[in-house]
């Protein structure tokens, strides 16, 4: 699978995505070559996620919160720990066993053991990472809808 985030291609939500969440977005994400085990579709990113990926692939010196916040919705959506250590490789401080070593923390295999969660949209914004209004109030909210709708209209194209 690779990480190709300019494919996004908008999609139609009945329970209401709003219009802006739909636009398609120029976001230079380069192509990377992941060894996930779940099927994880990047299309399916919130803009906020493929913005601060598009910043670390920049070599953008994205703020920690930035870093915490794309570490634990990659985990989420089922990325590896290498995987997501290579997302953070472009970065201007990158260091491999620091950045591993955070990684872990997040993933709760490091550290107390705790697991941490993506944050919610409300907390995103605070933090100034996202002026977007998807119409959801977490980025995890926004993929699994993307998801269930692209497995829709699979059906959909399969049935007919």
């Amino acid at each position: 699978s690779t990480l190709l985030a300019p494919s996004y291609q908008p999609f139609s939500m009945k329970r209401g995505l709003k219009d802006e969440s739909r636009q398609q977005d120029s976001f230079d994400i380069k192509i990377l070559t992941l060894s996930r085990r779940f099927p994880a579709t990047e299309d399916c990113f919130p803009r906020c996620m493929r913005k601060i990926l598009s910043d670390l692939n920049a070599g953008v010196n994205v703020p920690h919160c930035a870093r915490f916040t794309v570490a634990s919705f990659l985990l989420s959506v089922g990325f590896s720990v290498d995987d997501i250590v290579e997302v953070f490789r472009n970065a201007p401080d990158f260091d491999l066993k620091r950045t591993r070593y955070q990684v872990e923390h997040i993933a709760g295999i490091r550290g107390g053991g705790t697991k941490y969660a993506c944050p919610n949209c409300e907390t995103i914004k605070s933090w100034g990472l996202c002026d977007w209004n998807c119409g959801v109030s977490h980025p995890l909210q926004f993929y699994r809808m993307c998801l269930r709708d692209k497995k829709r209209r699979e059906k959909d194209t399969t049935n007919s």
